[in-house]
């Protein structure tokens, strides 16, 4: 415990299903008074069997009592991290790290096993193996990231199961902190498969390596090297059992494997240059229970922001706008001049409905054809937009979809959205067309669209 003689019994229970992580204290503490600090931001201890464990971002939820009867001075604490096989620091760096994804193993095409059977021979002769080991890596710009999948078995006298299993083990290019492997590698990858299978994907394991252990480049010498993190479910629901197929995917490892470095560099510095992207994209899957016009809104603000950050833009060009400018402002008296120059700070940024059509220009065949049933898509969007955002009883309401119309639009906007993804990805027009095209997004919303009146109300 922090200062100095703070070797205190307790127990570190972690919750198996929200892997809610926290410490009760047993015994008084060494001076009988509870900690002067009621958070501290790292806290080490050993378990039973000798294994070394650090507590991270830990605060004081309870002090002055202990769980035995009648004994104060005993504390709890909720802890965000849980790092189990070494003692670590905050600011601790780490070499490398793995990790594993719900729908991992379905999303690099490695699920299941063979069966073979012999009925001619007597008695029948059955026989299965799983898939043989599969390793595809990628040389991005923010290191090495392999995706490794191979054969797991278990088995006892009576029976034996075959599985398949797969993590990412990722080499970054120098030392990392654990914050910086959960902001720049854990959560793109982790959004980067939430997109692509369409459904939400829990981190199941995270193991690292402390540079102290193995510089980077290398390799670990045993599990002893190896540390393993725990924090709390980042999604609502549980790990979801059933199996998703290729094809209800948006796209499978198999549909980028020919270009994989080129498409996770493409996907990491999507990251830098508007991270809220995935953020925006992925919120819908990890927030249950979204009313169809948050998700249209959140929608509609991704779409906006990837214009913004990604492409740009402006009305007229900035010394047009700046001659522009001191016209105007020559014109007014001098007491207003600090007023209207304030009002003219954005003058020359793209309104929505130009950001909406210059996006609408890049997306593939498929998704225009859907987009065309729609007369005047871009006015819809942005109508429905501002009547959700800043609406007014005087607002004319000709182009606002409520009620029933507004699910259609939604999955139009999260169907360009997907367009996007895969268009930042640097697939092509043909690949994107066929991905798209078997995706149940398109094929639901180019039938529901139709089944309505989209002439102005």
């Amino acid at each position: 415990m922090p200062g100095d003689s703070r070797e205190v019994p307790g127990a570190v229970l972690v919750d198996p299903t929200t892997r809610h992580v926290s410490l009760e204290l047993d015994d008084p503490l060494v001076d009988g008074r509870p900690l002067d600090l009621s958070s501290h931001p790292v806290i080490h201890g050993q378990l039973i069997d000798g294994t070394p464990v650090a507590l991270l971002d830990c605060f004081q939820t309870r002090a002055g009592l202990s769980r035995k009867v009648e004994q104060p001075g005993g504390a709890s604490y909720y802890c965000g991290l849980f790092v189990h096989g070494a003692s670590v620091n905050a600011n601790e760096q780490y070499s490398q790290f793995t990790l594993n994804l719900t729908d991992l193993v379905t999303w690099v095409g490695q699920r299941g096993f063979q069966l073979t059977s012999d009925l001619s021979a007597t008695p029948p002769v059955f026989a299965a193996k799983t898939v043989a080991p599969f390793l595809a890596e990628a040389d991005t710009s923010r290191g090495t990231v392999r995706l490794r999948s191979g054969p797991a078995f278990s088995g006892g006298h009576r029976s034996a199961e075959f599985r398949t299993r797969a993590r990412i083990e990722v080499l970054p290019q120098g030392e990392v902190t654990l914050s910086e492997i959960m902001s720049r590698y854990v959560r793109p990858l982790q959004d980067l498969l939430t997109i692509a299978v369409g459904r939400p994907q829990e981190v199941t394991t995270l193991r690292v390596v402390p540079s102290r252990n193995v510089r980077p480049g290398d390799p670990p010498r045993g599990d002893r090297d190896w540390a393993e993190v725990t924090f709390p479910r980042w999604s609502e629901g549980t790990a979801i059992a059933e199996a998703t197929f290729p094809s209800q995917m948006l796209f499978s490892l198999s549909d980028i494997a020919g270009s994989l470095s080129a498409s996770l560099d493409a996907w990491f510095r999507l990251d830098d240059e508007v991270h809220q992207l995935r953020s925006l994209v992925t919120a819908p899957a990890y927030r249950s229970g979204m009313f169809l016009d948050q998700r249209f809104l959140y929608a509609v603000h991704a779409i906006e922001t990837y214009h913004r950050r990604r492409i740009g833009g402006y009305e007229r060009t900035k010394e047009d706008h700046a001659r522009l400018i001191r016209e105007i402002m020559s014109t007014v008296p001098e007491q207003h001049r600090q007023w209207l120059k304030a009002a003219l700070a954005f003058s020359n940024e793209l309104s929505l409905l130009q950001r909406l059509c210059d996006i609408r220009s890049k997306v593939c065949e498929r998704t225009e054809h859907v987009l065309s049933t729609i007369d005047h898509w871009e006015q819809w969007v942005r109508d429905t937009r501002n009547w959700n955002t800043h609406f007014t009883k005087s607002q004319k309401k000709s182009h606002v979809a409520e009620d029933e119309r507004l699910l259609p639009l939604t999955e139009s906007l999260l169907l360009v959205l997907d367009d996007i993804v895969l268009l930042a990805l640097g697939l092509s027009d043909l690949a994107r067309n066929q991905l798209l095209a078997r995706t149940a997004r398109y094929l639901y919303v180019s039938q529901l669209i139709r089944a309505y009146d989209w002439a102005a109300l």
